[in-house]
């Protein structure tokens, strides 16, 4: 049996990958900072873990597979770069510098589309895109970019993945976040989005994840 070890499985996306890797046969170890903080149900080949993303957890990676690392600081309105930085960049290096010297096989970071150049209907943005204002100037864009080139220049024996989603919306959306911003677009009769506004359920990658492929 894999085993997967996940951070952020407290919010929607991290709660529906917890999902389908127990469906799909994983054993996973994951990170909270309570276990009472995951609301998803029990399960035999889920170890849930309390700590932090500063917590010494190389004994838990040990015999890991994979890393999933979703956890990340998301409010865009935080007023300096290291409150961003903290999390997004220090606490992503950390885990990662773990995971090599415990010889993880991939290292998987969930970064954001929002590093990415985005495009038109005559001209596509994609991975290679250049970064483009506003996005240029978004401290929680700068912290994601910089883990993402220290991960793509450290790959040598962790293989490193980065998926670059857009908004997500779904099940298990505790907080709730995009959800409640599409909610309260339906109640409406027009809504009114800014130019470029990224569509819902669109998704850039980076590469394509499948643990199976081992």
């Amino acid at each position: 049996m894999k085993k997967v070890f996940v951070t952020g499985i407290t919010g929607l996306l991290g709660a529906n990958v917890v999902i389908k890797l127990l469906e799909d046969g994983y054993f996973i170890i994951a990170l909270v900072r309570q276990k009472s903080g995951y609301l998803g149900k029990e399960n035999e080949n889920l170890k849930l873990i309390e700590g932090d993303l500063f917590s010494d957890i190389s004994k838990h990676l040990k015999e890991v597979d994979y890393v999933i690392h979703i956890a990340a600081e998301t409010q865009q309105n935080l007023l300096f770069y290291k409150d961003y930085e903290r999390i997004n960049y220090d606490a992503t290096i950390r885990l990662f510098s773990q995971s090599v010297e415990a010889k993880v096989h991939k290292f998987l970071f969930i970064s954001s589309a929002n590093t990415l150049g985005f495009g038109d209907l005559e001209d596509l943005g994609n991975e290679n895109s250049q970064q483009k204002y506003p996005f240029t100037h978004s401290f929680y864009a700068k912290s994601k970019q910089e883990a993402e080139n220290f991960l793509l220049k450290n790959n040598e024996t962790t293989e490193v993945i980065i998926l670059n989603p857009t908004f997500m919306i779904g099940a298990y959306d505790y907080k709730p976040s995009f959800r409640e911003n599409y909610l309260l677009g339906l109640e409406e009769k027009a809504v009114i989005l800014p130019e470029r506004w990224k569509k819902f359920g669109s998704c850039r990658r980076r590469c394509q994840w499948n643990c199976k492929s081992n």
